[in-house]
């Protein structure tokens, strides 16, 4: 499911970059958000999953599924997809390969697993290896970046913690209607910035295959792949679920093999083979 998740993700970078290119952050999150919340929405009303949610969940869950809400899409979601325009796409990959690492610092805070020799052996070793596959990519560190730069940063730990806090909720409700109000309540959580950002919907835009891209990555990206991230946080500590993220470099340049004619290096073989050895080693400790 993990593997699988991260396939997912990474063609997501490929597809945002493209739609990116016809429409504003803002409004790209909207429409990608409009199709995560009314395809979770129908599903909780169909399952009869919505009233139910709300008779069991206790007002302090209701308050962190709400701030689930604004991890996933304002924080996580609208950083991500602004901070990409600012700055250097390998950037993005850099960041968010630093999840592992937030994950772990957060979990261990909150008293949800132990610090080990191995998770942190692992998880070095998993960076160093996207540090290779990342090598002959071109980085942007400087002044003009800083704030694209930032803004990847706050995606990076705000998926961290939606890993994190996530987890006694599907452990205690199910994956699937916590990932389905969790999409609702992002979406909800994202109007009053959409609102304030004053962004046009830009319909005059839109075409078939940008209406396709923004229900791709609403429904399959947020919805099937949010759910492929929290079904192995009811099995699995939460380290052990993000170290899969330091996958995703790799899979993203496979994936634009044949859109870039992008040839495989040593250093990038070098480097998933030292990420897969890191996900094994954060699995053994």
């Amino acid at each position: 499911m993990l593997i699988l998740q991260q396939a997912i993700g990474s063609s997501t970078h490929l597809i945002a970059q493209h739609a990116l290119q016809a429409l504003l952050p803002a409004a790209a999150l909207f429409w990608r958000g409009f199709f995560a919340a009314g395809a979770a929405l129908g599903w909780l009303l169909w399952r009869n999953h919505l009233r139910r949610m709300l008779a069991l969940l206790s007002r302090s869950e209701k308050l962190r599924l709400l701030l689930l809400g604004v991890l996933a899409v304002p924080l996580n979601q609208w950083c991500f997809f602004t901070g990409v325009q600012l700055t250097a796409a390998a950037n993005a990959s850099l960041f968010y390969a630093l999840t592992p690492v937030w994950t772990l610092l957060l979990s261990w805070r909150l008293r949800q697993e132990r610090l080990s020799a191995w998770k942190l052996g692992g998880i070095g070793l998993a960076l160093l290896g996207v540090g290779s596959v990342l090598t002959e990519k071109e980085f942007a560190f400087g002044a003009a970046h800083l704030t694209g730069n930032l803004l990847l940063l706050t995606a990076s730990l705000a998926w961290a913690a939606f890993t994190v806090l996530s987890q006694p909720l599907s452990l205690r409700y199910g994956a699937l209607p916590i990932t389905a109000a969790s999409m609702v309540a992002g979406w909800l959580s994202y109007m009053p910035l959409w609102l304030l950002l004053g962004a046009p919907l830009q319909l005059e835009h839109m075409s078939p295959t940008l209406w396709g891209e923004l229900a791709y990555m609403g429904i399959i990206t947020s919805g099937i792949g949010y759910l492929l991230w929290l079904i192995p946080l009811r099995h699995l500590e939460t380290s052990k679920v993000a170290i899969f993220s330091t996958l995703q470099p790799v899979f993203t340049t496979l994936a634009a093999i044949p859109l870039f004619d992008f040839t495989l290096t040593l250093g990038f073989l070098l480097g998933g083979v030292l990420i897969l050895a890191g996900v094994v080693l954060t699995h053994s400790g």
